[in-house]
């Protein structure tokens, strides 16, 4: 009789693939599947934490965003931290104020002077002119235009130009700027007498220009040197008329009557107890009748001293008739002398000075 539980018979309790148990042990609690509600539970506590964070930080980077455009954070207003935009073209440069750095000084002499005399003789024979601006770079290429009495004479070469210290009349190193010499050669006959304007012009800095003037008078080394203030009362004294005048300025050979032809006629006068800085004018009238344009205003530097100023002939020949010429002091209108001469023509038998 064979036995149920043989090697023959499989065990019925065997489990395929396991190869052991482990048996419980005597008193412990029974294993525990878990709660369903609670595993749900656990699984979706993640989920609403990552949404209530994303919400949070919606509203915080909002926040952040208003703040910022407030300026309150962030280093303040966005136009602050714009680009600056860099204008490489040469400056132009507003010289109205007469800025001291933009400057022309005019000289009869080659050595620049530390201001313009006040009076250039009009016999020399050139005129040098010093420039100088300090916001222009030293290698600036410059145009310059000249006027006398406020009519234009055109553009002026910038003859025999020297820049840097050697036109400084400096020993030191040449400077960074701007600054040079030229020369203005006399025109055909000499410098008129009157005011000389000379314009400076940078083509490559915009509409750039600044001026410089002079004062032009015949003789007037001679006439004008000296000065200091007087206590004596203005006097005119000598006032005559005449072809020519020496170097002092007074008359050659005067004369009240000249020929028509004549190609000049003065004017001269020996003046006392004159206020160095003060002027005197010369006025020429045919007949009754001011002749406007050739009125001549004299700077004076002496208490003392020769005047002269002429009347140029018009055209071929003067107007024949009575003329007259009056010295006064300044704009006053009373005349602090006058002397009478006449025109003639010498073809009708007249017997008037040379000319």
């Amino acid at each position: 009789m064979s036995d149920e539980n043989g090697p023959d018979k499989p065990d019925p309790s065997a489990d395929d693939g396991v190869i052991g148990k482990i048996a419980p042990t005597d008193g412990a609690p029974p294993p525990q599947t878990p709660d369903e509600s609670s595993q749900r539970g656990r699984r979706g506590r993640p989920l609403a934490t990552t949404l209530l964070l994303a919400g949070l930080g919606a509203l915080l980077g909002a926040l952040l965003a208003i703040l910022w455009s407030l300026g309150i954070i962030g280093g303040g207003d966005p136009a602050d931290t714009a680009p600056v935009v860099v204008d490489e073209r040469p400056p132009v440069l507003d010289v109205s104020a007469g800025d001291p750095t933009e400057r022309i000084l005019f000289a009869p002499v080659p050595e620049r002077p530390d201001v313009t005399p006040d009076i250039i003789t009009a016999e020399s024979p050139t005129v040098y002119c010093f420039y100088e601006h300090s916001r222009l770079p030293a290698d600036v290429s410059l145009t310059a235009h000249w006027f006398h009495e406020g009519s234009e004479l055109g553009e002026l070469e910038l003859r025999d130009l020297k820049t840097g210290a050697a036109a400084m009349a400096d020993d030191g190193p040449d400077p960074t700027h701007a600054a040079g010499r030229f020369a203005i050669p006399a025109p055909e006959g000499g410098f008129a007498s009157g005011v000389y304007e000379v314009e400076l012009s940078a083509p490559d800095h915009g509409e750039l220009t600044w001026r410089g003037s002079f004062f032009a008078l015949p003789r007037a080394a001679k006439i004008l040197e000296g000065g200091g203030e007087t206590d004596e009362p203005l006097v005119i004294t000598a006032l005559a008329t005449a072809l020519e005048v020496n170097d002092d300025g007074s008359p050659i050979d005067p004369v009240n009557e000249f020929a028509a032809e004549a190609p000049r006629i003065y004017a001269c006068f020996r003046y006392t107890g004159m206020a160095a800085g003060g002027s005197l004018t010369v006025r020429w009238y045919g007949g009754d009748v001011e002749l406007e344009s050739a009125r001549s205003e004299l700077p004076v530097a002496t208490a003392d001293g020769w005047g002269q100023a002429w009347l140029d002939r018009p055209g071929d020949e003067f107007p024949v008739g009575d003329c007259r010429v009056t010295v006064h002091l300044g704009e006053d209108d009373q005349a602090l002398a006058s002397v009478g001469f006449s025109i003639v023509d010498v073809a009708e038998g007249g017997a008037p000075a040379d000319g």
